[in-house]
């Protein structure tokens, strides 16, 4: 049957206006529904990865000061007998003291003495978040603590010391795993010229003046004569310090133009002779730090209470430390609305008009020096 004219006309009127706006509304819907699970899953993305990173800087910057401090006053065989450690290093300041192998600053105060402001790697000047600095979105009022011990990779003496100003010989291969590694004059970021040696009876701190190699050993020379003539055997082994501190570089990371208010926490090595070394960043977004002691009261080598630096009378008696971080995601916007956070002194932080929507994490441990707990 052929089809008539009337019928073939009617089959090629197209869509009518009801039809079409039916058809654009269902595409409106099924469009915002897509956009609305894109959207609900790139925030839910950048939540999850802002969380990983937060989790994982504050492990690591937990890692890295659980690991100094717990080797705190640490000088070989000598730790748990406190020998006294006999300084001979020219121009060490009193700083370089392993009596105070562990020191406090209570809101960073009274540890930076410079005129300039302490630089990082690249040259920065940086903000120390101390009581003078701080309080602020960026930089939040914050602990200090320095650390000084003795290198894991301590050495054996070589050879007898002929007279107590002869030079220390160790092996060349020993000498080359020395971490850090031993310069004159060493002012280089992982650098150290000043070493301990020690017998467990007795134990000098000295400046290497000159090295030099002879067939098999590494000579290395002291700026002065130290207690005694050292025989084969003795531990030698570079100083290893450490100050952990927050500060702020004042960096735009993100290019956007402005100031990324995202502080780090640095580590420092020893202000020897009133020359700071560069301040090495540990992890970025720690925004605030604080520090108690455990402080033996008993004599039994237990923490009897646990104060600020303030506190403590007589840092040979800390035996453990307690470390608080306070760290923020580098990102803003990751949170639906600004959350206010209660650190565990008691500040609150992030409320108010310059609230942001950054994702903050509380980390918290209690470290035991090895060298003075059972």
């Amino acid at each position: 049957m052929t089809p008539s004219a009337s019928t073939t006309a009617r089959s090629q009127l197209g869509l009518s206006l009801v039809e079409l706006m039916v058809a654009m509304t269902l595409g409106l819907i099924i469009m915002g529904s897509a956009l609305q699970a894109f959207t609900a899953n790139k925030q839910s993305f950048r939540f999850s990865q802002a969380l990983s990173r937060v989790q994982e800087d504050g492990r690591y910057a937990m890692q890295a000061l659980a690991r100094d401090i717990r080797m705190a006053g640490y000088i070989g065989c000598s730790s748990r007998r406190q020998v006294d450690v006999n300084p001979v290093a020219d121009g060490s300041p009193p700083t370089v003291d392993l009596g105070n192998a562990l020191f406090g600053f209570d809101d960073g105060d009274g540890w930076w003495s410079g005129v300039d402001p302490p630089q990082d790697h690249q040259g920065t000047d940086l903000a120390i978040c101390n009581t003078a600095a701080g309080g602020n979105a960026t930089c939040q009022v914050s602990d200090i603590v320095q650390v000084m011990r003795a290198s894991e990779s301590a050495m054996m003496l070589a050879t007898d010391m002929a007279t107590s100003g002869a030079a220390v010989e160790v092996r060349l291969a020993d000498f080359d795993d020395f971490e850090p590694a031993v310069v004159v004059d060493g002012d280089t970021p992982g650098s150290e010229d000043l070493m301990l040696i020690t017998d467990c009876r007795r134990a000098d701190l000295f400046r290497v003046t000159t090295l030099a190699d002879d067939t098999s050993t590494k000579v290395i020379s002291p700026n002065a004569a130290l207690q005694q003539p050292y025989q084969a055997g003795a531990i030698v082994s570079p100083l290893v310090a450490a100050t952990y501190f927050i500060g702020d570089d004042n960096a735009d990371e993100d290019g956007d133009g402005d100031v990324d208010p995202v502080p780090a926490l640095y580590r420092m090595g020893v202000i020897d002779g009133g020359v700071a070394p560069v301040a090495l960043p540990i992890a970025k977004g720690v925004e605030m730090m604080r520090v108690t002691y455990g402080v033996d009261t008993g004599g039994d080598e237990y923490a009897d209470a646990y104060v600020n630096a303030a506190g403590v009378t007589d840092w040979s008696r800390v035996v453990s430390v307690r470390v608080s971080l306070l760290i923020k995601s580098k990102e803003d916007f990751v949170t639906d609305a600004p959350v206010p956070v209660t650190f565990v002194d008691g500040t609150v932080v992030n409320n108010g008009a310059n609230a942001d929507r950054r994702l903050r994490l509380v980390f918290s441990t209690t470290v035991g020096l090895r060298n003075r707990v059972p």
